[in-house]
């Protein structure tokens, strides 16, 4: 599994990684951040899981692997705090298989109220790619980033709203795309993942609506 990003950085970002095993099998577990081996064979027994912090540590790609091939399931946790409030969220991991390179979001807001940062990771151990970022129609990327092997980086459309398209450039490199939202001046923060061209349908479920008018405000 793979997270285009980590980030926990003992201020304001507190961040933890969750690795179950739904198999009858125990097995052992590799984390690494970029090309840094963070947990070498850690025990994972069957039907078990484990939770991982690496303080003061910052950068991408997250990526982690069974490393027998028993099937394991990924995601992070991030704490998000400021003086006045708290904010928790949890991103599930990408599988190696559903990497692509190329991926789409529906929307992009950069303004007074959303800090928003597309977050891209570069997959592959050896090929560099260069990525460019499409706003809506418009055939000239608004963004364009070099990103080395296994590398992630990070991008803000200063006062930018639309619909942004993420693209690989490179043939056979795969990447992670994904967009960090902070609400508000610093008020909450969340993280949801792009979506690859091939898993892009006709029709889309979400399993429940709430906008109380309370504290409760959904937007489709």
């Amino acid at each position: 599994y793979w997270f285009p990003f980590y980030n926990h950085n003992n201020v304001n970002l507190f961040s933890e990684v969750r690795v179950g095993n739904p198999s009858g099998t125990d097995t052992n577990v590799d984390i690494y951040l970029g090309n840094t081996l963070m947990d070498d064979d850690y025990p994972l027994p069957a039907r078990g899981y484990f939770l991982r912090s690496y303080p003061g540590t910052s950068g991408g790609p997250l990526r982690v692997v069974s490393n027998d091939g028993t099937n394991i399931i990924a995601s992070m946790r991030l704490l998000y705090k400021n003086s006045k409030t708290e904010t928790l969220s949890e991103l599930m991991g990408v599988p190696t298989s559903q990497l692509s390179n190329d991926y789409w979001m529906p929307f992009y807001i950069d303004n007074a109220n959303h800090d928003s940062q597309i977050r891209f990771t570069n997959t592959h151990d050896t090929l560099s790619t260069t990525v460019n970022v499409y706003l809506g129609d418009n055939p000239t990327p608004v963004n364009s980033i070099a990103l080395g092997p296994q590398t992630a980086d990070r991008v803000t459309l200063d006062n930018t709203t639309g619909g942004p398209l993420i693209e690989s450039t490179t043939a056979g490199v795969n990447i992670l795309a994904g967009m960090r939202i902070i609400y508000k001046g610093n008020s909450s923060f969340d993280e949801i993942m792009a979506l690859p061209t091939a898993q892009l349908d006709d029709e889309y479920w979400f399993p429940f609506y709430n906008h109380n008018n309370v504290n409760l405000f959904s937007e489709v």
